[in-house]
């Protein structure tokens, strides 16, 4: 696979695709803008978008304490099922991680097949929902977690990284909520 993707890249980079072909580039941390950049990319041209929870490494340090089973974390992944989105390593992740966590995935792509038999020979079995592809009006955001760990901030972070960042955005605090509502 690195070999298709090393040749891949050099061929557009000889044919100037990514200069020519692609008015913006997204960028994931500084470190990699600055490749880009010296990968010859203009400046003007990427955006850098970091990760969306800032977090002091201190942070890390503090010992994981897993929650009970009822509320077992799950993750979401949406998107194309291709080799270069990295869901190979997710799975694998997934099923080395000392704490089990659900996967759900939206998505589907030529990389499918190849994903769900690697699924079954990790032992990931239940633990990933395979959601198939959806409309956007259907993969909506449901974040939960303990008061103070940062749902908002999240919330609202995805809100102004989507395709209705001009339109309003509402945050709902489901434990005000009475039985009635």
């Amino acid at each position: 696979a690195s070999s298709v993707l090393f040749a891949e890249a050099a061929l557009h980079r000889l044919l100037g695709s990514y200069r020519r072909g692609v008015t913006r580039f997204t960028a994931p941390s500084r470190f990699l803008r600055e490749q880009m950049i010296a990968g010859g990319l203009p400046p003007a041209r990427i955006d850098l978008l970091p990760n969306a929870l800032p977090f002091s490494t201190d942070v890390l340090a503090e010992p994981y304490t897993a929650p009970p089973p009822a509320t077992r974390p799950a993750l979401l992944w949406v998107g194309r099922m291709s080799a270069e989105k990295g869901l190979a390593s997710l799975l694998r992740a997934v099923a080395v991680c000392s704490e089990p966590l659900e996967l759900r995935l939206v998505g589907d792509g030529p990389e499918e097949a190849a994903l769900r038999r690697l699924a079954a020979e990790l032992g990931l079995g239940e633990r990933v929902q395979w959601l198939g592809r959806r409309p956007r009006a259907e993969v909506p955001a449901l974040i939960l977690g303990e008061r103070g760990t940062g749902k908002q901030l999240v919330a609202e972070t995805i809100h102004a990284n989507s395709p209705r960042r001009d339109q309003p955005f509402s945050a709902l605090d489901c434990a005000t909520l009475t039985e009635s509502a």
